[in-house]
C-alpha cells in the first residue's frame, strides 16, 4: 500500500547531479529577479510567447493540435473553437491563464485540483471535468512493432480521492519546512500526482500546470516567460524514461525518485538558460558591449566583482570586460575596491 510522507525528505540524500542542478537554477533565479526588476518593459514578447508555447505543447504531448494560425486565435480568444481539440485547447488556456493572474490566491488542495480540472474540460461536451475517476485505468503504451502493453497500473478509483488529499497535505505540511528543499518538494508532489493518475482524461495537462502553479508559489517565475511545457515536448522521450524509471515499486515506497526529479531540474535549467540568452539578445540589440557594461552599474546597487559581470553578461568575454572597467575606472564612472581576485566595482558615487 502506498503511503505518502513528504517529511522524509528532509533526510533525502541528494546526488551530486541533483545538487549541481539546483546550485545553478538558484543562480539564474537571482539574476532573473534582478532583470526583471530593471527591465520589465522587454519581457512582454517572451510573456505572450511562452503563452502560446504552453498551451500548443502541453496539449501536443497529448496528440491534441490545431493549424498555428487557428491556435494563435483561440489563445487570444479571438475565435471560438470548432472542434475537439479546439475545445482541449481552449480549456487549457483558460486554465493557464487563471495560474498566470492567481497564483497566490490557489490553495494546494484536492477540492482546488478539481476546480482546475473542470476548467481545462470546461469547452467539452458530456466531460467528466471536475470529477475524480470512477473507473479503474492503466497507462498504456504502444512498441514500435504496433503492440501495446501497461505501462503503470495506477491507484483504483476506490483510493483515489482519498491519495490526493493525502499528497495536498503532505505537501503543506512540508511546504512550512525551510530544510526541505522546494524544488525536491514539488517534483516529488508531481511525481506522485501522476502515479495516482486521478482523471479518467487530463492527467498530464493538470500535472503541468500544477507544476508551473507550485512553482509560481516558491518564487521560480521561469514558466511565465519561457514554456517549460516546451522543454518537455522537445525532450519527451526523456520525460516518459524518467517517469518510468520513478515509478517503479512505487507501490512498495521503495521507488528511486530521482529519475523523475533530475529530469524536470535538467528542464527547469534548460529553460533559465534559455531566458538569459533571450533577454541578452534583446538588450544587447544596437548596443556596443561597453555600453552594455555600463547600463549593468546603472541598474545595479552596490558592488560587482568581475566574476558576477561575467556571469550577468555571459556573451561578453572577460578580456573585454576587463577593459572596460579600466576605462570606466579611469574615467571615473565606477569605483574599484580591493586588487586581482579580491577586486569590486561599483558606480561612481559623487
Amino acid at each position: 500500500m502506498r503511503v505518502f510522507n513528504y517529511k522524509k525528505l528532509i533526510d533525502l540524500k541528494l546526488t551530486m547531479e541533483t545538487v549541481s542542478y539546483l546550485t545553478e537554477i538558484d543562480k539564474y533565479n537571482k539574476q532573473q529577479e534582478f532583470f526583471i526588476q530593471q527591465k520589465p518593459n522587454i519581457l512582454n514578447q517572451l510573456i505572450k510567447t511562452s503563452k502560446i508555447d504552453s498551451i500548443e505543447t502541453s496539449n501536443k504531448l497529448e496528440g491534441i493540435s490545431t493549424s498555428g494560425s487557428r491556435l494563435k486565435y483561440i489563445v487570444e480568444e479571438k475565435i471560438e473553437p470548432k472542434t475537439r481539440n479546439e475545445e482541449e485547447i481552449a480549456g487549457y488556456r483558460d486554465v493557464l491563464k487563471i495560474i498566470h493572474e492567481s497564483y497566490d490566491e490557489i490553495k494546494i488542495s484536492d477540492n482546488y485540483i478539481l476546480q482546475l480540472h473542470k476548467i481545462l474540460l470546461s469547452h467539452l461536451n458530456n466531460s467528466n471535468g471536475g470529477k475524480f475517476k470512477n473507473t479503474n485505468n492503466f497507462i498504456q503504451e504502444t512498441k514500435e512493432d504496433g503492440t501495446q502493453f501497461i505501462r503503470f497500473k495506477p491507484l483504483s478509483a476506490l483510493e483515489t480521492p482519498q491519495a490526493v488529499k493525502d499528497i495536498c497535505s503532505q505537501y503543506n505540511e512540508a511546504s512550512k519546512n525551510s530544510k526541505i528543499n522546494k524544488l525536491i518538494l514539488i517534483f516529488t508532489f508531481v511525481l506522485d500526482f501522476l502515479c495516482i493518475h486521478p482523471f479518467d482524461d487530463g492527467n498530464g495537462r493538470i500535472s503541468r500546470i500544477l507544476t508551473l502553479l507550485l512553482m509560481y508559489k516558491n518564487r521560480y517565475m521561469i514558466g511565465r516567460y519561457i514554456s517549460i511545457e516546451k522543454q518537455i515536448e522537445e525532450t519527451k522521450d526523456g520525460y516518459y524514461n524518467s517517469l518510468l524509471s520513478s515509478s517503479i515499486d512505487w507501490y512498495k515506497n521503495t521507488n528511486d525518485a530521482f529519475p523523475f526529479i533530475n529530469y524536470m531540474l535538467f528542464v527547469v535549467l534548460e529553460t533559465y538558460k534559455l531566458f538569459n540568452k533571450k533577454t541578452i539578445e534583446t538588450v544587447s540589440k544596437n548596443k556596443s558591449k561597453p555600453e552594455l557594461i555600463k547600463e549593468l552599474f546603472d541598474n545595479h546597487i552596490g558592488w560587482l566583482t568581475k566574476n558576477k559581470i561575467v556571469e550577468l553578461l555571459p556573451t561578453i568575454s572577460q578580456k573585454t570586460i576587463e577593459n572596460t572597467l579600466t576605462v570606466l575606472v579611469k574615467e571615473k564612472y565606477v569605483e574599484k575596491t580591493g586588487s586581482n581576485k579580491t577586486a569590486k566595482y561599483r558606480r561612481f558615487e559623487s
